[in-house]
């Protein structure tokens, strides 16, 4: 049976109340989605279904995917049931899989199990580290997949997931394959700690702080599925297309969504986590961002959208996109709502942390920022052909350091821009408005890569680019090198080498248990030698090592020399080609410092010297140089040796031993040898002596003929000598003794050798010279050091002299600097000049600039002074100071405008000043920037003009400069560029396009020279400057102007010549060329004065010439001018004719009804021709009558108008247009009035004559609205809501608005409130009343519409039989006020109708009358619990039984009875409070309506059969109101009175309102007693007038016995009575 779309519904309903049901079978039907989800549900729940088939139901993927997440979520095995969803419009699944989609719910279930822990993580991580097949730095997600998971899990059939038997995972963690492995680990490290730079170390003591952290599980797909297995998208058992399913399951459970940044924010490529973050957004879980490693948004990721991301295969792609249709989510739909999210979550968590982060940190983003930028900039550069662009951008990402494969690209666009350009614009452009070209350029040979792929020949392609720019990149590249080596050799020289740590650790340990064993085998050496080998073995080892230092010195040496001979070419051509001095002075300066190195290498001090010399004049650093002396200083030392007596050869001293051993009597006879002198002149200066003489014959002598390397020369100094130093004395002395004689005599000793430590001159004269260089600095530090290297290095007193003043004199320059710094930061200005002159007077060199600033001080706090004084005088002195000591505009500022403010004229001067002296000093930005100050504080014209034009020549001249440059540098580029061999048809475009720009130069000179003529009075040389400016093709404009300021020049010239004929000449020019009106004049005025005949020609001449043209104003001034010189009548009138035809025709062609009058009239009185004349007056009369029409005149004037053409002749035609114009006219004149009819007639009248259809349709409008704005007023006036309404909807037809009808629509809802009011209708009283309150009706009115609302529906209650609903109305209805007797009979209604509801309503009331009845009684405190009265011999013999009753039996009391006694207690200590300060006042005063209310509630409450314990406390209520009440002193009515002890009696109230029942007896017998006088009296009264006997008798004894009564109405009775 096929069913309708809503059947399956209700069989989704019924699934739960067939809970046994094991077979669904709805094939080839319409259960459709909407059906679906209904079952959907059923089936989650349902235990016992094993077959459900929905073939053919036109079920779509949404609702497919919702059955296969429920049937995952099922808590049975969702294997035990087949779902066949075959032949449906489902993408998602393959057939196979839709036969049977359990199976796909299984593979989900499975999917959505699987997690990683953190501690799976870091285990994961520390084994890649130790891969030697990948590097972990740099490894991606993939690589770890590819080269760990795969091969790690091939034999094991699982995934990583499934090998460590993860939990079920509480988090969907969201990243890129091809992001850093080591980001995602971090990420997720982060998310796990909270900590936001978390160590990936096990140990690290942060775990210690969260142990709780590796148990954490995450689901990582690549982790968590299989990699090994592979199976094709929408089948059941594919896992990669079902992490949307696992994502909805872990919703479910409360898991979240973590999303991994990376560095390079790569899930922003991927369709995969766009979609993921899709699904987790849609369904509102948590979605937190981790950057791994926090990097700067990258700018090419900020623009990426859906239609951007890419996915790994097509059929994912495809998926994707047919889900998100299906969900019907669109491109841009998406883009809106989740990637701009997205992206805005990780720009606010990037602004969130870094803040936080160090500040070198921030700097390193900030820097990474700024190469992504660069980057971005350079490839959206590479794209244009902007040449300016590209080589800015360059330059950019060469400043930031950008790496080589972003640059080269760039690099070799701008070389190929470069070609295009010079080939087609010359290699030189000009930029307008500043006439620059490019740099020169040349030649170079280069080829593309995509030449290297062909075969054949290669293409040669020329390239311009910049010699300059060449040797700079060399320059740069030789630089860049000699760092790498510098840097290489630093870490050679600090142990460093290649390799990694461990084999320099064990590089290390195996050279120091080599040397330690050399060590060892020496010394056992060492001790099996004599002293004498020993010491030789020493001396060896000293000279090996000497060598192998000698060796390590040469190395370096020759690398210096290498090193510096690679720059030195570099340099040289750098210079050469006059590369920027900054990347020169660098090479310089590493030049200098290679030199000095090697120098300190070497053993020539006198090279180290020239080094030191170099790296002083190249800026080296002061520590370098210090190092570089103290190396000359050793050089320049060496040590000579000398014995005394000359030793004999040892043949000499072997015959000498035999002769001694042959007759050794003879020893003492022989005479000893004499030792022979040093032969040597010596000063003490310092700590040595300075050699000034050598002998040559002494020992000195002798040295330095056999040591020519080390002569000692006069000049240098002995610093030690046998051991003795730091001490010229002392040397002296060592010099000058002699040894004792009486060792010579036996000659058993020899005399000592003379040892003795000689520093050359040089040292002393470098000293000297740096000394020297120094004292003329003003670098204190430098100059100590420099004495202090002097005086070691023994130079004498008057060497050090000019230092040592030097020294004084910066000391007190430094003094006096520190005093005026002091005094400038006061306030005191005498101080700070009394300062300044103590620095003058002492002459040590001060600082100009320090002086200058202390005197600007002093102009600063002057005017401060000048300020708080407000003295203009003072002010304008105080400025002109500053302004001559150049104080800076912003201290300026405020005395300027106080001048300004003060004395305007004053500030004027001031400023006017400024500019004079800016037009000699000032450049083009200051003075322009003076002159627009200038004109704002309203300086004359005539004083800036002068700076006006100096401006204008300055940016003229700097025009034609930068074009002359250009220019040159053209000229330079293509003899450059001929000189290479650059063909002819390549540079022609360059000629030609040189050849235009020299003409623009000459062009521009011409101009130039021809402005700067105007603004002289040289006529000849403006002559010869517009001759040039003709010659170079000038703008018309400029020669115009320049010819009428020649011409201006000749005619003031000729006007004080007096030269009549020059002086017409000169006139006649200067009107042709338009020269200024004053001048001519003046010119005429001289004429005038020189010639009035020739004066009244030249005006006639100049009036009839004018006649001749059409030019009116000239014509008129002609004229008057004529008639004032006295020219003939005759030649006057004709040009009043010409200029009176000339009018009319103006007149007639701009249709002017009032020029044309005036000219008609002039015409008439000169005498024009009178047909013309009546053509103008035709033409008046019709212009009148269209000019009344137009200009918005009367009727009346219309119809004379009218009148008028017909009697003049105008055409019929024309005056039927008049009349139509009258027509409408007077339409309009109706509908500006008040009467429709008139309005009626007129429109009927326009439509007959044929007004124009837009005047007719306006005026139909206008007349509908005017109706139906009159219907509107009528209706408003009205009581008829109905015809208000309808009024107002024809008035809304009628263009009249909603905002005009506001008082109408007001009107109109307050009749319809009225009317519901009146009616029974509750829902048209509910839409009046909605509609009352949105238009403000007043609250009075919406009250009693709401009561009459609240009525109404009682009524209907009662009417409808329905109990709940009645009680709800009655209940309203007592809420809003409504009278009692509609309400008590519904009460009866709902008594006869339904007694429960009825007592329920009528409990209510009794509560509320009870708690109101409350609300007005006094808060009273507790009475005392009263000793228990004596009981009776019965009584007291139970209570001693109680008494003797065990213990026991007291302990039975139960929990209640001393709940009850807590309760009693804790109320006698609230109300114990109250006993002191008595009874509180109530809160509302008790009125009689209070008492009758309540008593018909309990007489309500009694026929409702309320119970007796709710009517009990209404009834003590009462009893303690009515009591209360009577208690007062204004109550006096006995009845009441009686009542209320009545009501206290009957409920007990003896004992706790003892007091106000004392009170109310007491009034009650007051009152019975006046009452019993007031009866007595009026009885006896009575007796008295006429009563009988009996009745005056007892009336008297009444009287009698109640006493009081006036005795002589006593004493009448009595007499009457007898």
């Amino acid at each position: 049976q096929r069913f309708a779309s809503p059947e399956p519904l209700t069989l989704a309903s019924a699934l739960g109340r067939y809970p046994s049901l094991r077979e669904l079978h709805l094939s080839d039907n319409s259960v459709t989605d909407t059906g679906l989800q209904g079952l959907v549900e059923a089936i989650e729940g349902h235990q016992s279904l094993r077959s459900f088939a929905l073939e053919n139901n036109q079920i779509t993927d949404n609702s497919a995917l919702s059955l296969v997440a429920a049937l995952s979520r099922v808590e049975r095995h969702c294997m035990d049931l087949v779902c066949n969803l075959s032949g449906n419009n489902i993408k998602r699944f393959n057939e196979v899989t839709l036969s049977n989609v359990t199976t796909a719910a299984e593979t989900t279930r499975k999917l959505a199990l699987r997690g990683v822990t953190f501690r799976h993580m870091l285990k994961l991580w520390v084994d890649s580290s130790a891969s030697r097949d990948l590097d972990i730095e740099t490894a991606t997600t993939r690589d770890i997949v590819e080269k760990i998971v795969k091969p790690d899990m091939w034999n094991k059939k699982t995934s990583i997931s499934g090998f460590f038997h993860a939990p079920r995972p509480t988090v969907h963690v969201i990243h890129s394959w091809d992001g850093l492995f080591h980001d995602l680990v971090v990420g997720i490290a982060q998310h796990a700690t909270g900590f936001l730079e978390p160590s990936l170390d096990y140990s690290h003591v942060m775990y210690r702080k969260c142990p709780e952290a590796f148990d954490k599980c995450y689901f990582v797909d690549a982790f968590c599925i299989d990699q090994n297995v592979e199976q094709p998208v929408r089948d059941a058992y594919c896992q990669t297309d079902k992490f949307d399913l696992a994502l909805d399951l872990l919703r479910r459970q409360g898991g979240e969504v973590l999303w991994i940044i990376g560095r390079d924010y790569l899930p922003l490529t991927r369709l995969w986590c766009f979609y993921e973050a899709h699904r987790a957004l849609q369904d509102s879980m948590k979605l937190t961002m981790n950057f791994g490693l926090m990097r700067p948004f990258p700018r090419r990721r900020k623009g990426l959208q859906l239609k951007d991301a890419e996915v790994t295969s097509e059929e994912d792609h495809v998926l994707i996109n047919e889900e998100l249709e299906a969900r019907g989510v669109g491109l841009a739909k998406f883009d809106k709502q989740i990637t701009t999210r997205l992206k805005a979550q990780m720009s606010d968590e990037y602004l969130k942390i870094f803040p936080t982060l160090s500040r070198e940190a921030q700097d390193e983003l900030e820097w990474l920022d700024s190469q992504d930028n660069a980057r971005e900039d350079l490839l959206a550069a590479v794209e244009l052909d902007d040449i300016e662009d590209l080589r800015q951008c360059i330059d950019v990402g060469e400043e930031v350091r950008l790496e080589r494969s972003s640059l080269d690209p760039a690099r070799k666009k701008l070389a190929q821009l470069m070609l295009a350009s010079s080939v087609r614009r010359g290699a030189f452009s000009l930029e307008p408005g500043h006439g620059r070209f490019k740099d020169e350029y040349d030649e170079i040979e280069t080829k593309f890569p995509e030449d290297e792929e062909r075969e054949g020949p290669t293409r040669k392609v020329v390239i311009c680019v910049s010699r300059k720019g060449l040797a700079s990149e060399r320059l740069t590249l030789v630089m860049e090198q000699d760092n790498q080596e510098e840097a290489k050799e630093n870490h050679v020289a600090e142990g460093g080498g290649e390799g990694e740590d461990f084999q320099k650790e064990d590089a290390a340990a195996e050279v120091g248990g080599q040397q330690q064993g050399q060590q060892q085998t020496i010394a056992a050496t060492m001790s099996t030698l004599s002293p004498e080998e020993q010491e030789q073995q020493r001396a060896e080892e000293e000279r090996q090592k000497a060598i192998d230092e000698a060796l390590r010195n040469e190395k370096i040496i020759q690398e210096t020399k290498r090193r510096i001979a690679l720059l030195q070419e570099a340099l040289d051509v750098a210079i050469a080609e006059k590369v920027e001095e900054v990347e020169i002075t660098a090479a310089q300066v590493r030049i200098a410092l290679l030199g000095l190195r090697g120098a300190v290498a070497g053993t020539d001090p006198f090279a180290l010297v020239r080094a030191i010399d170099l790296g002083r004049e190249r800026g080296l650093d002061s520590e370098l140089l210090d190092h570089a002396l103290d190396a000359l200083r050793h050089k320049a030392e060496f040590e000579a040796a000398w014995n005394t007596v000359v030793e004999p050869t040892a043949e000499e001293a072997e015959q000498q031993r035999a002769k001694e051993l042959s007759n050794p009597q003879e020893e003492e006879e022989q005479p000893p040898e004499e030792p022979k002198e040093l032969g040597v002149e010596v000063e003490k200066r310092g700590q040595a002596l300075l050699i000034t003489e050598i002998d040559e014959d002494g020992l000195i002598a002798q040295w330095n003929a056999e040591h020519s390397g080390m002569k000692v020369q006069v000049g240098d100094h002995i610093v030690a000598m046998n051991g003795i130093a730091g001490s010229a004395v002392r040397l002296l002395d060592e010099l000058t003794k002699k040894p004792p004689q009486e060792r010579w005599k036996k000659k058993k000793t020899p005399p000592p050798p003379i040892r003795m430590t000689i520093r050359r001159k040089v040292y002393a004269r470098r000293i000297a010279a740096i000394l020297k260089t120094v004292t003329k600095t003003d670098n204190l530090k430098e100059i100590e050091k420099a004495v202090d290297r002097a005086k070691g290095a023994n130079l004498s007193d008057e060497d050090l002299e000019p230092a040592k003043t030097k020294l004084d004199i910066l000391t007190r320059r430094i003094g006096f600097t520190n005093m005026i710094t002091r005094a400038m930061e006061g306030t005191n200005q005498k101080m700070i000049q009394a300062t300044i002159d103590k620095a003058v007077e002492a002459n040590v060199g001060m600082d100009a600039n320090h002086i200058t600033e202390a005197r600007k001080r002093i102009a600063v706090l002057q005017l401060g002074k000048a300020l708080e004084y407000h003295d203009s005088e003072m002010l304008k002195t105080s400025l002109v100071a500053a302004r001559e000591l150049r104080v800076d505009k912003e201290s300026r500022e405020a005395a300027e405008q106080e001048l300004y403010k003060e004395d305007p004229d004053a500030y004027r001067e001031f400023v006017c000043a400024d500019l004079q002296e800016a037009i000699e000093f000032a450049g083009a930005r200051d003075l322009f920037n003076l002159i627009v100050h200038a004109g704002q504080v309203r300086l004359k014209d005539a004083d800036i003009l002068l700076a006006k034009k100096q401006l204008v020549h300055l940016k003229r001249e700097a025009g034609l400069e930068s074009l002359q440059r250009a220019i040159d540098a053209a000229e330079t580029a293509l003899e450059k560029a001929s000189l290479e061999g650059l063909e002819d048809e390549e540079s022609e475009p360059a000629k030609t396009k040189l050849a235009e720009v020299q003409h623009e130069l000459k062009k521009r000179q011409a101009r130039s020279r021809l402005l700067h003529a105007c603004e002289g009075i040289d006529i000849e040389a403006l002559h010869e400057a517009i001759a040039g400016a003709v010659d170079a093709q000038v703008d018309e404009e400029v020669l115009v102007e320049a010819r009428r300021h020649v011409f201006t020049l000749e005619l003031h010239d000729a006007m004080e010549l007096g030269d009549v004929d020059v002086l017409i000449e000169a006139l006649e020019k200067a009107k042709a060329a338009l020269v200024p009106v004053d001048v001519v004049l003046k010119g005429k005025e001289r004429l005038r004065e020189l010639d009035p005949d020739g004066y009244r020609n030249f005006v006639q001449a100049e009036m009839d010439t004018a006649a001749q043209g059409e030019d009116i104003p000239a014509i008129r001034k002609a004229i008057e001018v004529a008639e004032d010189a006295g020219v003939d009548a005759d030649p006057v009138r004709a040009a009043r004719q010409r200029l009176a035809q000339l009018e009319m025709a103006l007149a007639i062609d701009e249709r002017d009804v009032e020029l044309l009058e005036r000219a008609i009239k002039d015409a008439e009185e000169c005498g024009v021709d009178d047909d013309e004349v009546v053509v103008a007056c035709v033409r008046l009369a019709e212009f009148k009558m269209f000019a009344v029409y137009n200009k918005s005149g009367t009727v009346e004037q219309m119809k004379v108008a009218i009148e008028e053409a017909e009697n003049i002749g105008v055409d019929e035609a024309l005056v039927a247009d008049g009349r139509v114009l009258l027509a409408e006219m007077e339409l309009f004149e109706a509908l500006s009035g008040d009467d429709i009819e008139a309005m009626q007639s007129a429109l009927a009248a326009a439509v007959e004559i044929g007004v124009r259809e837009e005047a007719l349709e306006a005026s139909k409008k206008k007349v509908d609205e005017m109706v139906a704005r009159a219907e509107l007023a009528a209706a408003t006036e009205g009581e008829d809501p109905g015809r208000l309404k309808r009024a107002i909807e024809v008035a809304e037809q009628n263009g009249v608005t909603r905002e005009e009808m506001a008082a109408n629509i007001d009107r109109l809802i307050r009749l319809e409130l009225q009317e519901a009011v009146k009616g029974d209708s509750v829902k048209l009283l509910v839409l009046a009343m909605d509609a009352a309150k949105q238009a403000g009706v007043e609250e009075e009115i919406l009250e009693a519409a709401d009561k009459r609302l609240v009525l109404l529906k009682l009524e209907a209650a009662a009417a409808d039989l329905d109990p709940a609903a009645l009680k709800q109305n009655i209940l309203a209805a007592k809420e809003a006020g409504i009278d009692r007797e509609p309400i008590d009979s519904a009460k009866m209604k709902l008594k006869k109708m339904h007694l429960e509801t009825y007592r329920e309503i009528i409990e209510d009331e009794l509560q509320d009358a009870c708690e109101n009845a409350r609300r007005k009684l006094p808060k009273r405190p507790k009475k005392a619990k009263k000793t228990k009265a004596p009981a009776a011999e019965g009584e007291e013999d139970a209570e001693e039984g109680e008494a003797a009753a065990p213990d026991g039996d007291e302990a039975k009391t139960t929990g209640e009875d001393k709940e009850v006694e807590a309760e009693e207690k804790e109320g006698e200590e609230e109300e114990g409070d109250g006993e002191d300060e008595g009874m509180q006042e109530p809160l509302e005063k008790a009125e009689d309506a209070d008492v009758e209310l309540l008593d018909e509630v309990i007489e309500a409450a009694v026929g409702a059969e309320v119970e007796k314990e709710d009517l009990d406390p209404a009834r003590v209520t009462l009893a303690e109101l009515v009591l209360f009440m009577a208690s007062h002193a204004e109550r006096n009515d006995i009845d009441f009175l009686q009542r209320s002890l009545k009501l206290a009696g009957e409920q007990s109230l003896e004992e706790e309102w003892e007091h106000e029942i004392e009170i109310v007896k007491a009034k009650l017998q007051e009152l019975e007693a006046k009452a019993r006088w007031e009866a007595a009296l009026e009885a006896l009264q009575k007796a008295v007038d006429g009563g009988t006997i009996d009745e005056l008798r007892a009336a008297l004894a009444e009287a009698q016995e109640v006493g009081g009564i006036d005795p002589e109405l006593i004493a009448a009775a009595k007499v009457k009575l007898e």
